[in-house]
């Protein structure tokens, strides 16, 4: 059986770092297929369209040999629990939208007085959509069996 032929920290070594290639693989995937266009950003890969089915091609065969490999010698997948990493982020940000408000923007220049009433309440509400997901994340305990896994490397 492959799976004798690792001890469990070559098997943990390569499980990582096939996890990491895989994540990178499928990132370029996602953005060679799908440019973002959100409302303040675009993020693209500026690759030549004649070039982007060979590297698409390329990364889904390395693709089909981390799965052969993780079949082969047996390599564990991990489910990451991603809610717990949202939180930080939208705490600072509800920070930065706070020191966006008219009367903290003062510190760039003089105000207009009409800027409050037009900014203020929308940030305010910004603020509060950010408070109620981090509310309804924290309040996310997976069941047994959904699909979550606890387990770190």
């Amino acid at each position: 059986m492959t799976h004798d032929l690792l001890n469990p920290h070559q098997r943990l070594a390569l499980t990582i770092t096939l996890r990491q290639v895989e994540k990178t693989l499928r990132s370029i995937l996602d953005d060679l297929e799908t440019e973002e266009r959100a409302i303040l950003f675009r993020s693209k890969i500026t690759l030549p369209e004649d070039k982007r089915p060979q590297v698409k091609e390329l990364a889904e065969a390395a693709i089909q040999r981390i799965a052969w490999l993780a079949r082969r010698f047996e390599l564990p997948p991990e489910i990451y629990d991603n809610t717990a990493t949202l939180r930080g982020p939208l705490a600072l940000l509800r920070s930065d939208l706070y020191d966006a408000h008219a009367a903290r923007l003062r510190r760039y220049g003089e105000v207009k007085p009409e800027l409050a009433s037009e900014l203020d309440p929308v940030l305010d509400d910004l603020i509060r959509l950010l408070r109620e997901i981090t509310y309804v994340s924290q309040s996310h305990h997976p069941e047994p069996g959904d699909g979550h896994s606890h387990e770190t490397l």
